[in-house]
């Protein structure tokens, strides 16, 4: 239903996501099923956790589960780590009441954190120092900055979901 209805407009969103902030930006039906097949990486550390099934599901799916819930729980964006200490964030996509799913981004440091290379190495068998040389690219994100990924969504969810019935 999402995909039917908002598909090109969550598109467009993720792609200035990742233009403006840099973020592997994605939206999500309310199963958890990606709405769009845009590819966009922050970092070069992404792709490889996500790319084996064993890490994807152990940090990607676990922080994708969590932060739904919690918007779908709550109506609100909600933003955090994952298990591999990068920023992530979510906003949720209602129309009348209904929870269709989140839209968001992920992949940047917080400004004072660290990737979590313990958690990585633990769920894809990388090598510490692997790890080290995929996360030079992982750039810190401030809190502002966060905050106004956050808004930025928040608002174009809020005009593409007004007029819908």
């Amino acid at each position: 239903m999402l995909r039917e209805r908002f598909g090109a407009d969550l598109l467009r969103l993720e792609k200035l996501l990742h233009e403006r902030y840099g973020m592997n930006a994605a939206a999500f039906d309310a199963n958890g099923a990606r709405v769009t097949t845009f590819v966009n990486w922050g970092n070069s550390l992404c792709p490889v956790i996500k790319d084996n099934p064993a890490s994807a599901s152990a940090i990607c799916a676990v922080a994708n589960g969590h932060f739904m819930r919690q918007a779908r729980e709550t109506g609100l964006p909600v933003s955090g780590e994952c298990d591999a200490g990068l920023c992530k964030f979510c906003v949720p996509v209602k129309v009348n009441g209904d929870f269709l799913g989140v839209v968001g981004g992920c992949g940047r440091l917080p400004a004072s954190g660290e990737v979590d290379t313990l958690c990585i190495a633990s769920a894809n068998g990388l090598s510490g120092e692997k790890i080290g040389i995929l996360a030079q690219d992982c750039r810190p994100i401030t809190d502002d900055e966060l905050a106004e990924a956050v808004a930025l969504a928040r608002d174009q969810v809020s005009r593409m979901t007004s007029g819908a019935a």
